[in-house]
């Protein structure tokens, strides 16, 4: 379990990037979720839901070291093929709104036990 506050874009959590990365791994998302690293090696990781009937979204999590003890995990959003096509800024909503489900599933993810 992990003290944890939220930022404009994501979460601050009170632990180490390796730590905070194993509970993360573990949790269960209850969406599809994907490992990786970005360009300059931080690990990344997307969860893939929908929204609005079949419309897919995702948010697209890196986690970034601030200190020994300290890690900031940031959230970018994603709209799929289908949410592009269709374009317009209502759909924006959808995402956004999928990207504060995310956070708040990788909070209740940190600070169960």
């Amino acid at each position: 379990m992990f003290e944890v506050g939220r930022s404009d874009n994501g979460l601050i959590v009170g632990g180490s990037a390796d730590a905070v990365i194993a509970k993360l791994r573990m949790g269960n998302w209850g969406w599809t979720t994907k490992w990786g690293q970005t360009g300059d090696g931080a690990v990344a990781f997307e969860v893939k839901g929908s929204f609005m009937k079949d419309n897919a979204a995702a948010a697209i999590f890196e986690v970034r070291p601030i200190s020994a003890e300290q890690t900031a995990l940031i959230v970018e959003g994603w709209k799929g093929s289908g949410m592009t096509a269709l374009g317009g800024n209502v759909f924006n909503v959808g995402v956004k709104k999928f990207q504060r489900k995310a956070i708040d599933k990788a909070y209740e993810i940190l600070t169960s036990r």
